[in-house]
């Protein structure tokens, strides 16, 4: 049974919103932590460009991240814990370029799958298009290599951005062919000689299939609401599974616009 707590509220109507469920689980996890690079099992090779020690690298708090859109230098810690990969686009000339490659993950499980990752990003050297690429493959390399997609540094190139310099999430989807045990993820930095690029937490996510029709159960108790009192609303019957979220909402006339109730 789920019970809400309302607050002072007049003529609140409320909807009972199902989430779904998910089942989600992460089938590889790496946040750089480890004290050696690449973390074991993975692969770090030049794959273009004159300078042969243009390769990720491990950094930690206050590493080097170039200069800001005022010329000013400016440094960038992990999104999380003490390491992070990083690309010295700063240092390395142009079309230099290297790809980081996981170890082996198995996707033979049903339903959809993401790779995650965060990136560092700002605001600086607009003309220079450093970027990192997502592959995958079912061999660790680029050849044959699907493409999954594309984050740029600068803020301004896509996925475009308008908030302040710093770390940003990407999910995105592995293509739904990739369903054996034995696949790849490779991460290519190529340098237009900007900015330093910085990558952290990086994780391969499944969810499961979903199987059923969820049910919203039945919402009991009064539907208005007067100014200075609390009413308990309850929810029998509704569907109750692993990874299942619901989340109670209101509207102030049953349509519209409607907000979460926190809490």
């Amino acid at each position: 049974m789920n019970k809400v707590h309302l607050p002072k509220q007049l003529m609140l109507i409320l909807f009972l919103l199902i989430a779904g469920c998910t089942a989600q689980s992460q089938i590889l996890t790496e946040g750089f932590e480890g004290g050696t690079f690449p973390p074991a099992g993975w692969l770090n090779i030049h794959t273009a460009g004159d300078d042969p020690d243009a390769l990720w690298e491990t950094a930690t708090t206050g590493a080097d991240g170039g200069q800001d859109a005022n010329g000013a230098p400016f440094t960038v810690d992990p999104h999380s814990g003490t390491g992070m990969a990083q690309f010295r686009s700063y240092d390395f000339l142009w079309e230099n370029a290297s790809a980081l490659t996981s170890t082996s993950v198995d996707l033979t499980t049903p339903g959809s799958k993401t790779v995650s990752f965060w990136m560092y990003r700002d605001n600086a050297f607009p003309n220079s298009a450093d970027s990192v690429s997502v592959y995958i493959n079912t061999t660790a390399g680029l050849t044959g290599a699907t493409l999954v997609g594309v984050v740029h540094r600068f803020k301004g190139l896509s996925p475009i951005v308008t908030g302040a310099d710093g770390w940003y999430r990407y999910s995105l989807v592995v293509p739904g062919g990739f369903t054996t045990a034995t696949n790849y993820f490779t991460f290519l930095a190529v340098s237009d000689y900007g900015n330093n690029m910085f990558i952290d937490d990086i994780s391969v996510e499944e969810f499961g299939a979903c199987t059923g029709m969820p049910s919203a159960g039945i919402i009991t108790g009064p539907l208005n609401v007067c100014s200075g009192t609390q009413v308990i609303l309850e929810n029998t019957g509704a569907t109750d599974a692993d990874g299942m979220t619901y989340q109670w909402q209101s509207s102030p006339t049953g349509s519209g616009s409607w907000s979460n109730i926190l809490g």
